[in-house]
């Protein structure tokens, strides 16, 4: 037989390139970069066990992930050993490659975040497409071994990020070696977000948060929106991560140290973390006092430092007190003795009816997942979940954000912004408008009012 005759014919599948992720402006957050993986065909690997006994004296490789990957896949199809490899390591490859029969790399593009931890919980991360997801029709066109977004707009936004894969055949002798060229379709680029954030706004609060949090990395979040759109500017979580170790395929050592870490690297805390709002809540218990006729903006509360209920003293963060208080001085001096009589005056039920017409207690609908919807209590809310009455002595503690109440920062940022704006409670949202790669408009995203609010003109002028 002829060595032409014992030569093949196979389809190569060409990597897609997924769509760039800009900001407002068209900064570059995410695109995709040249990269080196490592593949091996079984059909043309003769002796696998011994190559990739070989190629471990220099690269760390999950053996029985590959064999694994191998049971499951045809002989003729590529199956990844390796993504992103180094220059060195295909230097040593390429010097060896014919002790490694099957093995070859190609050139790949992968996923690249620009400035690494970065709004990383708005990005979210990459992973290796799962064996169960394979399985749904969502994700037939995938293969194992895909990249696809896990968490954040990478995965919300999948579909339209990804590209579409291309392919070549091609005449290979026995060794896999490509001979000839037959036929070509060149893979296609994904589109690209642009998003409503602004780089320079972002890398700024990234910056503050970290000074403010200090080099022990504690808690905190901070995002800032255009209270008449929604339009979200910059949003941070602390701590956070770099989403460029999940698209090179992240090790179970490092995901287990990132999962298991206490402070919890890949909470966004801005929308699924819940906390009292404290003072931030003062603006409720003012709303709600001037809407119901509570106090004139004018009327004085004398503070001595504390509040007396029944036998109890509820204190004042200002020791020795301040004096007589009007509306203005009492949101300029943050003072308790003020607001918890506002609150005893006003009662739970209250509080809660101007909470929740401020957006507190329900979801501000931002397209991220695994929002929180934060906490309004009231007497129903305390008899239904603790099957217990409502004490006066809780109000005292609610009228000042604290108690039961919850909120995430994107409630009270919102909550703030139902003030600054006039009465508009907005959806806030992240994505101003989906391009393709030529930048060619695809669809474009717009403001949404969730409810226009009858805040009386006298009382938001106070307010504000």
């Amino acid at each position: 037989m002829g060595q032409s005759e014992q030569n093949r014919v196979r389809k190569i599948s060409l990597a897609d390139y997924r769509g760039e992720i800009k900001d407002r402006l068209g900064n570059i957050i995410a695109n995709v970069r040249p990269s080196f993986s490592l593949y091996v065909t079984p059909e043309d690997a003769d002796n696998l066990s011994e190559s990739l006994e070989f190629l471990s004296g220099l690269i760390e490789i999950n053996k029985d992930k590959l064999r694994n990957d191998i049971r499951q896949s045809p002989s003729f199809k590529n199956v990844l050993i390796k993504r992103d490899i180094s220059r060195r390591e295909v230097a040593y490859i390429e010097e060896n490659k014919m002790l490694l029969p099957g093995i070859r790399i190609k050139v790949e593009p992968i996923r690249n975040y620009a400035h690494k931890d970065f709004a990383s919980h708005v990005l979210g991360y990459l992973g290796e497409v799962s064996k169960g997801e394979l399985k749904t029709s969502k994700f037939g066109r995938y293969e194992p071994g895909d990249m696809v977004g896990k968490n954040g707009l990478e995965k919300i936004y999948e579909s339209e990020l990804r590209g579409k894969k291309g392919f070549k055949e091609v005449e290979v002798d026995v060794s896999g070696r490509e001979l000839i060229a037959l036929r070509k379709l060149s893979p296609k680029t994904g589109n690209s977000l642009v998003l409503t954030l602004d780089s320079r706004v972002q890398g700024k609060l990234e910056t503050l948060m970290d000074e403010v949090l200090g080099e022990n990395s504690a808690e905190g979040s901070a995002v800032v929106m255009n209270v008449q759109s929604g339009e979200i500017i910059a949003m941070v979580s602390k701590p956070s991560f770099d989403p460029n170790s999940f698209a090179t395929g992240i090790s179970r050592k490092k995901w287990n140290s990132l999962v298991r870490d206490e402070k919890n690297p890949l909470q966004n805390r801005t929308i699924d973390g819940q906390y009292p709002p404290a003072s931030t809540y003062k603006i409720v218990t003012a709303y709600a006092a001037l809407s119901e006729k509570i106090i004139k903006p004018e009327s004085t509360i004398f503070c001595p430092g504390h509040f007396r209920l029944g036998k109890r003293n509820y204190r004042c963060w200002k020791k020795r007190g301040h004096g007589n208080m009007n509306l203005h001085d009492a949101l300029v001096q943050s003072c308790d003795v003020y607001f918890y009589t506002l609150g005893h005056r006003l009662g739970i039920n209250n509080l809660a009816k101007y909470a929740t017409k401020l957006g507190l207690g329900e979801l501000t609908g931002i397209e991220l997942k695994g929002e929180k919807s934060g906490l309004v209590p009231s007497k129903q809310w305390k008899k239904k979940f603790k099957n217990e009455p409502w004490y006066p002595g809780e109000t005292i503690s609610a009228s000042i954000g604290q108690g039961y109440n919850l909120v995430t920062p994107l409630q009270s940022a919102r909550m703030i912004s139902v003030i600054a704006s006039g009465g508009l409670l907005v959806r806030p949202y992240l994505v101003k408008r989906i391009e393709n790669s030529d930048g060619k408009l695809i669809q474009e995203f717009f403001p949404e009012i969730r409810r226009n609010i009858d805040i009386d003109p006298e009382v938001l002028k106070h307010l504000k």
